[in-house]
């Protein structure tokens, strides 16, 4: 008759894995890298960068017209925030009405 429960064949299966990270976690470092270890990674990056220069950049940004994005705020942001809509309108709906 076998009286190991689930319990503790899973705390012994928990305490072999702890002691196998707290063992691999001692090993030495691999030394034998290339000089562009990790290079990939950097160019996978660079290339998501769609204006690496545009920090040095200081000209002014385009954007709408103040009255314009104020109306759109007022219209969409504070209306969604201050009252209990019944059904959801789409974006196009809710710009109804801007000049």
């Amino acid at each position: 008759m076998n009286t190991c429960s689930p319990c503790s064949s899973l705390s012994t299966f928990a305490l072999f894995l702890f002691v196998g990270m707290v063992v691999a976690s001692c090993s030495p470092a691999q030394k034998n890298l290339s000089p562009d270890f990790g290079a990939s990674v950097n160019q996978a990056l660079m290339a998501q960068t769609l204006n690496p220069v545009a920090p040095e950049n200081r000209s002014h940004v385009e954007a709408l017209p103040g009255d314009l994005s104020n109306q759109i705020y007022q219209k969409r942001y504070i209306k969604m925030l201050t009252e209990d809509k019944e059904e959801k309108e789409s974006g196009s709906d809710q710009l109804k009405g801007l000049q």
